[in-house]
């Protein structure tokens, strides 16, 4: 059950994964940035618990296959990592209590240069190269992703996960990515 109606089903769920990426690119301050990512991989993360339920698999033996696919995911085990220790602070493990070793290797914020495209009242365009942070995570083979294509590669994996597992997922129109009021 949800206590939160506007996040009743797996769709919803996943039209919040999209527009915390959204925010998580769009905003230029580093500590909001780095909280909106965090939010996008606890949200990510949700997506099991949620497509668990939707499809009726509550029991543990009929979700293992869909864990031993998710495991191997170099994405989804560093959605995994960066949430559950966003949660937990220092994952242990459940029966020695001793620190677990997470996968990702890291998360870092730093300085990217992305272009500021802007268009006056005469339709002439305009390009600004500007600095602004960015989060960059560095999975268990060492590979570095910058957040944009870190949280496209997870936003794919879903669509297609859910696609291919009947569940169709509408577009949100990019006012309701943006925050706009309709």
């Amino acid at each position: 059950m949800s206590l939160k109606q506007s996040l009743n089903s797996v769709e919803a769920l996943y039209r919040k994964l999209e527009r915390e990426s959204y925010r998580a690119y769009h905003e230029r301050d580093k500590i909001h940035k780095a909280d909106h990512f965090y939010n996008f991989c606890i949200t990510a993360q949700a997506m099991r618990d949620y497509f668990f339920e939707r499809k009726g698999l509550i029991q543990n033996n009929v979700q293992q296959p869909y864990h031993r696919i998710w495991i191997q995911n170099e994405f989804l085990v560093a959605v995994s990592d960066i949430a559950n220790t966003a949660k937990h602070f220092t994952l242990r493990d459940r029966k020695t209590k001793k620190e677990k070793k997470v996968k990702t290797k890291k998360v870092r914020v730093k300085k990217s240069k992305f272009v500021d495209v802007y268009v006056n009242k005469n339709s002439e365009i305009s390009l600004l190269e500007v600095e602004v942070p960015d989060c960059i995570v560095t999975i268990e083979n060492g590979t570095s992703y910058d957040m944009y294509s870190f949280t496209n590669e997870v936003l794919s994996y879903w669509y297609s996960f859910l696609r291919n597992n009947g569940v169709q997922i509408r577009k949100q129109p990019l006012r309701r990515l943006i925050g706009e009021r309709t």
